[in-house]
């Protein structure tokens, strides 16, 4: 599946990575991109819903990852937030809208 990786690091950059295969980002890809084991969040962006992906063990890292509190809002805005922050970089998969699931 066509689309583009979106990550937001914890200063507001963000860093764009097109993806182009016949499925979805691969965990291998997801790990690179966020750096660690991966954690899946659903996250508002673009007014949809999308997957991001976390780094599972920024809080207990020595030292933590920093606070991104931009993960934050976009998981808030998601309904989905659990704690009062999230760390380190938030990868943000949004799909090709030409590209149709199949059933």
């Amino acid at each position: 599946m066509t689309g583009m990786l979106i990550k937001i690091l914890p200063n507001g950059d963000k860093e764009f990575q097109a993806y182009n295969k016949n499925d979805t980002p691969s965990w291998e890809v997801l790990f690179k991109l966020v750096g660690n084991y991966i954690e899946r969040v659903r996250v508002k962006y673009e007014g949809k819903m999308r997957d991001a992906y976390l780094d599972e063990e920024g809080l207990i890292r020595n030292p933590p990852l920093e606070i991104n509190p931009y993960a934050y809002e976009l998981i808030k805005a998601g309904g989905n937030a659990y704690q009062n922050y999230y760390v380190g970089p938030i990868v943000i998969w949004v799909p090709d809208p030409k590209v149709k699931k199949s059933v």
